[in-house]
């Protein structure tokens, strides 16, 4: 596990509905170069390609 506190989320328009019956947004990263670079801070890198996620 690593901090992320430097990504910025947002809350969806889609949401699931709680354990209690409550309805939640679900989170949702407002910048996909921020979360990037954020991981790569921590050496955690993409994949090039989806076969080679699944790898």
């Amino acid at each position: 596990m690593h901090d992320v506190s430097t990504v910025d989320w947002k809350e969806s328009e889609q949401g699931f509905t709680h354990y209690k019956g409550m309805v939640q947004g679900l989170p949702e990263i407002t910048d996909e170069v921020q979360a990037i670079e954020a991981l790569a801070a921590y050496g955690i890198t993409g994949f090039d390609t989806r076969d080679s996620a699944k790898a």
